[in-house]
């Protein structure tokens, strides 16, 4: 690494517009919509692989930003914006949830969902679900509320590990940090590869197999943030190769596609790409740099929160419902996703509004409050009680609620 200043992390409008790549090829994933008799989205599911990209270019910038000014790491300033960012909104989707769980889940049903609430809230779903032999994609998995959360444990522990590597590789070997991440990134992507064919669950819900593509993210920025790209007309076309390598994950790649593997390499570089070049000056960054593109970006979590409660609760006893149903479920997450932006996300990330003491209060006090709810289901049988008595005991895989 050189000695020329790190510059502050600039706003990229272009990286929100990705965002909305990443969040619309996700919903429309797990709509499962049928157009002329097909799913054209059955790849949508590498938008998650989109974001965890995204987390791990803006996490190194924001360190190495930190090391450069002041020569050292606030792990505490650092968790308390991850905890901004992530948990408010995560307790205010479980506890909108817990209505529709009292009314539609059966004792069983309900006793892993409480299971998966403490999961989430110590961010270790990723974990729950594969202990639990979640099997990602199938029928069985669209009716589990916070099958999603599975994504933000890897990111919570990639978030982990990743700051105290990365202050170690500055404070030790600043020169070989590109080396460094690189090599974490090729050792994951090749245990990857390597556990695919293995234990396929393993691979794609545990860290190990995941974290090459956050690491990769972090390969672009300190090449971003150390080097100057020369410009060119074929530096411009980049971006819209990355973006033609989505575009062909996303219709092309299925749930028999080896995942994560060598295959996700497409979506990954393309996003890449994307990233590490996009701008106001090439077609891609203008139409991803557009107002609708960053509009959706920018409620992208509140929108990736509440979009898997939703489309469970609403599958659950009514078999697949059609298009226009699923439309109008994503239209509720819309307009939910506007309203939490606005009320929750932007308020508790602002310090003014919500000062250190407030935002532990607030997430202690909700935290305990979950845990307490989620141990009552597990003690007394998922709330058996609450049914009427030929209900007990049913097997919660036949539909017994109706909408």
């Amino acid at each position: 690494m050189d000695d020329n200043p790190i510059p502050r992390t600039p706003y990229r409008a272009e990286i929100d517009g990705l965002r909305t790549i990443a969040v619309v090829s996700v919903l429309l994933y797990h709509a499962k919509f049928l157009l002329a008799g097909k799913d054209w989205f059955k790849g949508g599911y590498v938008g998650v692989d989109i974001f965890f990209v995204i987390s791990g270019y803006l996490i190194t910038r924001i360190i190495l930003s930190e090391l450069h000014k002041s020569g050292s790491f606030s792990f505490l300033a650092f968790y308390e914006r991850r905890a901004r960012r992530i948990l408010p909104m995560l307790l205010v989707v479980i506890f909108a949830s817990m209505p529709f769980a009292w009314q539609r889940l059966l004792p069983s049903d309900l006793i892993e969902y409480a299971g998966s609430i403490l999961s989430s809230l110590f961010f270790g779903s990723n974990l729950f679900f594969y202990f639990n032999t979640t099997e990602y994609g199938t029928a069985s998995s669209l009716l589990k509320p916070f099958l999603h959360t599975w994504s933000l444990g890897i990111e919570e522990q990639f978030y982990l590990v990743f700051p105290v590597i990365a202050l170690l590789a500055y404070k030790h070997a600043r020169g070989g940090m590109l080396a460094v991440f690189t090599l974490l990134a090729l050792a994951s992507l090749l245990f990857a590869e390597l556990m695919e064919s293995q234990d396929p669950d393993l691979n794609f819900y545990l860290p190990f197999g995941r974290f090459w593509e956050l690491s990769l993210g972090s390969v672009l920025a300190l090449r971003e943030m150390t080097r100057e790209t020369a410009p060119g007309r074929w530096i411009r076309a980049l971006p819209s190769v990355g973006l033609f390598m989505i575009v062909c994950s996303v219709v092309f790649f299925d749930n028999d596609t080896p995942h994560p593997s060598l295959h996700t390499l497409v979506p990954v570089l393309g996003t890449v790409l994307i990233i590490g070049f996009a701008s106001s000056g090439d077609a891609t960054g203008r139409l991803l740099g557009s107002r609708p593109f960053v509009w959706i970006g920018l409620i992208s979590y509140s929108l990736y929160l509440w979009h898997y409660p939703i489309f469970a609760f609403s599958r659950i006893g009514v078999g697949e419902p059609g298009n226009i149903d699923k439309v109008a479920w994503i239209v509720v997450a819309v307009c939910l996703s506007v309203l939490s932006y606005h009320l929750v996300e932007k308020p508790f990330r602002r310090v003014r509004l919500v000062s250190r003491r407030g935002l532990v209060t607030v997430c202690s006090s909700g935290v305990c409050t979950l845990a307490a709810l989620c141990a009552l289901a597990l003690v007394t049988n998922g709330f058996e009680a609450r049914l009427p008595g030929p209900l007990k005991g049913v097997d919660s895989s036949i539909p017994i609620w109706k909408s």
